[in-house]
């Protein structure tokens, strides 16, 4: 599958499906812990996230600043190393039962060290000679692999020991992906003395504004969507792992058939495709009372997850000076955290809010979707790749 692709793009996504698995083990599950295990009322806990997402707005602008100055590979391996000790001691905080405020405190240190490796990954295979389409591509299938694999292993692992286990997962994939990283070679575009302007001009800064506001809608897929599948539908640990592998196995197939579709229609008729789905997938999930119907509802959504990423990273990255790769793909990586960070917030909160009827908070979703939707056809004539 990696034959014709760059040294550092294989490295890089190998990388990626190792990092994924250790990151997706943790993230829908410390939701269910804070709330199940730990007794946190779920606006509480949506406050947590938005909080994360804060942190890694800051994280990521300024990974990818430091991207520029000191280089892709760097960055990517301090990122690396300093996720798998702060992985650690959140697993070491969860096993002696702190309180919860420090746990919290030190899970979000832990997403703003993780930040600093995802600009300067995209950094460097922006940089890579080959079609950014197809990088993008591969790079997506190696996160949404590992985000198959690591919820069934969260889910396994819960069944038979606990939730610290799962960060020392999400640490010891972290270290791998440190070590192998070592033998990426380094970015030189960050080596020319006088580079141009870090500042977005205004079609770029309304498209990734605008982008914020579409990862309100496809971030509702983790905790709040992890959330509802077991406060409100019942499903085990188990078998919420298994919907968000599910998901994963799902954009691996099918995101090479997505990949043709950017090239032939460019980035935004797929932007706004994702999106029609996503109101779709979130209004199901208002009907979805039993397990079958979580699945259905999680296909829908995945298929708007995979028409709506990468069309939106190729725009930024296609409108990146040369020599602001780390920047702009900070930039972007900033809107994606903070956007699906935000998300979870506003999910879980609605879902606290209408817990006696939670199909409200996706009513909310759905409508946020079609908002999202009409935004960028607005804007279609205006931010369209040539």
């Amino acid at each position: 599958m990696l034959n014709g692709f760059s040294k550092n793009v294989r490295i890089v996504t190998l990388g990626w499906v190792l990092v994924s698995v250790g990151f997706s083990a943790t993230m829908p599950f410390l939701a269910i812990y804070l709330a199940e295990a730990r007794s946190i009322p779920l606006v509480l806990v949506g406050a947590v996230f938005f909080a994360q997402g804060l942190v890694g707005l800051v994280s990521q602008v300024a990974s990818g600043f430091v991207t520029d100055r000191a280089g892709p590979r760097r960055t990517l391996l301090l990122g690396y190393l300093v996720s798998a000790v702060s992985a650690a001691a959140m697993a070491y905080m969860v096993a002696v039962s702190l309180e919860p405020i420090v746990i919290i405190i030190m899970y979000l240190a832990f997403s703003f060290l993780r930040g600093l490796s995802i600009p300067s990954s995209a950094a460097l295979v922006a940089d890579d000679k080959g079609d950014p389409v197809r990088n993008f591509s591969i790079i997506t299938m190696a996160m949404n692999l590992g985000f198959a694999i690591g919820p069934a292993a969260a889910g396994v692992l819960l069944a038979f020991t606990g939730y610290a286990q799962l960060f020392l997962l999400s640490a010891a994939t972290a270290l791998a992906t440190f070590f192998l990283s070592l033998w990426l070679d380094e970015a030189s575009y960050h080596k020319v003395p006088k580079k141009e302007s870090p500042r977005p001009d205004t079609p770029t800064l309304t498209f990734i504004l605008i982008t914020f506001m579409g990862y309100l809608v496809i971030g509702q897929d983790i905790q709040p969507f992890a959330l509802y599948a077991s406060s409100f539908v019942g499903a085990s640990n188990l078998v919420v792992g298994y919907l968000f592998s599910f998901s994963g196995l799902l954009i691996v197939v099918i995101q090479l058939v997505i990949s043709r579709i950017i090239r032939r229609y460019g980035s935004v008729i797929p932007t706004l495709v994702g999106l029609i789905f996503g109101a779709v997938g979130y209004y199901v999930t208002s009907l979805s009372w039993d397990v079958p119907s979580l699945f259905l509802s999680m296909a829908i959504i995945t298929l708007a997850e995979v028409f709506f990423v990468v069309p939106t990273q190729i725009w930024v990255t296609n409108r990146s000076p040369d020599t602001r790769k780390g920047a702009f793909q900070g930039y972007y990586s900033a809107v994606r955290y903070s956007g699906r960070s935000t998300a979870s917030w506003l999910g879980s909160t609605a879902l606290g809010v209408f817990f006696y009827n939670p199909a409200l908070a996706w009513y909310l979703v759905s409508g946020l979707a079609i908002a999202s939707t009409f935004s960028y056809a607005l804007h279609y004539r205006k931010y369209r790749l040539s």
